[in-house]
């Protein structure tokens, strides 16, 4: 059985939506399969919002860059990403709005620039003491 869908399932995708899944699928499910997929098969509804909770979850550093690549280029095509992600770094780099939550309510919200500036936040909430 075979993860890709069969090519009648595309419906009107154009040949180089198609290939830019298969791209995607191909490199990715060698890394985090059960989440390349599932994100490869959301993109190809085009949808304006996806959500994903921690996809870098115990990768390596090459592939936390590889996905925040490929997160750049999904931004980049219009749609946004709600991320929730313990590493700071990927956030920082993919996100307009950070929001900070601490014992299950919004304790920070801002822009990128407003975050790193704000180094009470990120003493209390981020860094370990």
């Amino acid at each position: 059985m075979s993860l890709l869908p069969r090519k009648d399932q595309f419906g009107e995708k154009s040949e180089k939506e198609i290939a830019i899944f298969v791209i995607f699928v191909s490199t990715f499910l060698r890394f985090k399969k059960a989440i390349s997929y599932h994100l490869s098969r959301t993109l190809m509804g085009d949808p304006d919002l996806i959500m994903i909770d921690e996809p870098t979850e115990g990768l390596a550093p090459q592939i936390v860059q590889r996905i925040a690549e490929t997160f750049l280029e999904i931004k980049k095509r219009g749609v946004s990403i709600l991320l929730v992600e313990q590493k700071l770094t990927i956030a920082l780099d993919i996100s307009d709005i950070i929001l900070v939550m601490g014992r299950g309510t919004i304790v920070f919200k801002g822009t990128v620039d407003d975050f790193k500036n704000n180094t009470s936040i990120r003493r209390e909430w981020l860094e370990l003491t």
